[in-house]
């Protein structure tokens, strides 16, 4: 054995067995690109993980080429087949109105914007967005784009929109009673045949960044809405439901209630502390 290879996995080993989350984040902060070229090796791909139901048509159709993980986020914080079913989702919708719950930096505001068209409008409610908007708002104004979104800095439930909505797309607060509250408010407001999609809800794939008290209310939803709400597709952690008729029926509390009894944010089990 050479030396200085076995000095050096002595180290390594060393160090995680004293803690393994402070040494991941030093070997993140002075060996970033080396680990992500190593977790992104192509010999651990092969053909068999490109899975189509049919023939490829548009981009979002190929995402199964891409590293699937969230290796792939940047500024927008989802996975590459994630984004690329919600734009599909969203841009299919002539002129849509919709609200987007949880922004964070504000990347998934932009994808949203881009989605609904010139002639479409999204409202964007976040309890406490990045930076205050500030950096958001002038890549808005860059882009032409101030006057097809509205920036709402509030608790989503304590909002009234005064329209129709055709989606709603829920990434705020993380726990199971916060995203209820998210659910049952926005899902009522939406028209028949609207969209409902949550993030980090599904697990459709390795490597899906799945909460689980999103997971728990995932099969309350399925188990007490399946005459008012359809899923319609999976990608990821990425689940679109279809509102299929006025009949709504709210979900019910979790029995494990900790959080959020009332629409306040936590930072223990929300958006606001998911980059930590």
């Amino acid at each position: 054995m050479k030396v200085l290879p076995y000095i050096k996995q002595k180290f390594f080993r060393a160090i995680f067995s004293l803690d393994k989350k402070a040494a991941f984040y030093a070997l993140r902060n002075i060996y970033y690109e080396g680990m992500v070229r190593r977790l992104n090796d192509a010999s651990k791909f092969n053909w068999d993980q490109f899975k189509v139901s049919q023939t490829p048509e548009k981009f979002e159709d190929l995402t199964g080429l891409f590293f699937r993980s969230p290796l792939t986020r940047g500024i927008l914080r989802q996975d590459i087949d994630e984004a690329a079913l919600l734009f599909k989702s969203i841009s299919a919708i002539p002129h849509a109105k919709g609200v987007e719950i949880g922004r964070f930096y504000g990347g998934s505001t932009v994808l949203l914007t881009t989605a609904i068209g010139s002639q479409g409008k999204l409202y964007s409610i976040d309890i406490a967005p990045k930076f205050n908007d500030q950096e958001l708002i002038a890549v808005l104004k860059k882009l032409g784009f101030q006057d097809r979104v509205k920036l709402i800095i509030d608790d989503a439930n304590k909002i009234d929109i005064d329209e129709e909505l055709d989606f709603a797309f829920i990434d705020g607060d993380h726990s199971y009673e916060g995203a209820r509250l998210d659910h049952n408010k926005w899902g009522r407001k939406l028209k028949p045949g609207a969209l409902l999609i949550h993030h980090d809800m599904a697990n459709s794939r390795p490597h899906s960044v799945q909460w689980n008290d999103l997971a728990e209310l995932y099969t309350s939803i399925l188990k007490t809405q399946s005459t008012c709400l359809q899923v319609v597709a999976e990608a990821g952690s990425m689940v679109v439901f279809r509102k299929t008729g006025d009949a709504w029926i709210d979900v019910p509390p979790g029995q494990n209630q900790m959080v959020n009894t009332e629409g306040v944010q936590s930072k223990v089990n929300s958006y606001l502390n998911r980059e930590d």
